[in-house]
């Protein structure tokens, strides 16, 4: 993946955050596993909008939080 240039990596992700792309957020997720690169843009749009439903997926939130704790810096 280095011979990518991050711009290029980064427009990959951000169309497939699209609304008329219809890709779900398990596959944009999935981005951020191909490598540590794609991590972070994979996660900014995962993480820029968080709405909880109760207190079972806020404990979710605080244990993903608990493992990685760079996450919270995606979360507006």
């Amino acid at each position: 993946m280095r011979d990518f240039p991050p711009e290029l990596i980064e427009k990959v992700i951000d169309c497939c955050n699209e609304p008329e792309s219809h890709i779900p957020a398990a596959e944009i997720a999935a981005c951020g596993l191909v490598c540590r690169k794609w991590a972070p843009r994979s996660r900014v749009h995962l993480f820029s909008y968080v709405r909880l439903t109760g207190n079972p997926k806020l404990s979710e939130l605080l244990n993903l939080l608990a493992d990685r704790p760079t996450i919270l810096s995606f979360i507006r």
